[in-house]
């Protein structure tokens, strides 16, 4: 071990004592470029930052309904439904039922009874009217979201919610939910570098990991399609331009 670091303060600077020469010099000062790194990523995942919640998402309704993953890495994502069209905001975000996740996607339109976020910190007043194919943010990406009944599925595992536009049977979502959807799987595929969006290893559905329905007749055989569009969209560049919110 070296000599112990001594330091003098000049008025409002803390400086170091050589100890070679005995001369003050200023304390190193962090760059703008990584003071710009801490503010705009949470967590570093293999190669490239994770942001805490995608740069398509358009409104954050966070909840505390979340737990560590540990060192687990993400490397896929779970697909759920409702079983339903309404009241899966109340149960996924507000209620206290130990349900959550990390995404949820509108297939109608939704008025907000709360206030929520947008990306940079600006508020979305209550009565703003969120249209389909809103992606809201719940769970920040690098918590596990109680989603699939499941800690060992979930802990590796982005998980969404999308909001049927039918009744539970059929089960069916709306264009612009399917629309975003994909869009979304694109750049979590991208961030995380997924080999490749396929269903069945970096895309299940819920009935993978546990005895469901989920995500219902009308989305589980269509998953593989889903799949398949969200590793076309990959080599492309989507779009990140959130869907404007609607206030009445």
């Amino acid at each position: 071990m070296g000599e112990p670091r001594r330091w003098e303060h000049v008025g409002a600077k803390r400086l170091r004592v050589d100890p070679h020469t005995n001369q003050l010099t200023p304390t190193r000062q962090p760059s703008l470029h990584k003071l710009w790194g801490l503010f705009s990523c949470t967590k570093q995942e293999g190669k490239g930052p994770v942001l805490t919640f995608s740069p398509l998402t358009d409104v954050i309704l966070e909840t505390t309904k979340r737990s560590g993953r540990g060192s687990t890495r993400v490397s896929r994502v779970i697909v759920h439904n409702w079983a339903g069209m309404y009241g899966g905001i109340e149960r996924l975000v507000y209620s206290t039922d130990a349900a959550s996740s990390n995404y949820i996607i509108l297939s109608q339109a939704y008025k907000m009874p709360r206030a929520g976020r947008r990306l940079n910190g600006s508020t979305v007043p209550p009565g703003t009217v969120l249209p389909a194919g809103t992606i809201i943010g719940s769970v920040p990406e690098e918590y596990r979201a109680w989603t699939s009944g499941s800690a060992a599925a979930d802990n590796s595992s982005i998980t969404f919610e999308i909001q049927n536009s039918t009744p539970a049977i059929p089960g069916e979502i709306s264009q612009a939910a399917w629309n975003s959807s994909v869009r979304l799987l694109a750049d979590i595929a991208k961030r995380y570098q997924f080999p490749k969006i396929e269903f069945g290893s970096t895309v299940r559905g819920h009935k993978k990991s546990q005895n469901t329905s989920c995500p219902g007749p009308w989305l589980w055989p269509r998953l593989p399609q889903h799949a398949a569009d969200a590793q076309q969209a990959r080599t492309t560049t989507p779009t990140t331009t959130p869907n404007p919110p609607i206030t009445l």
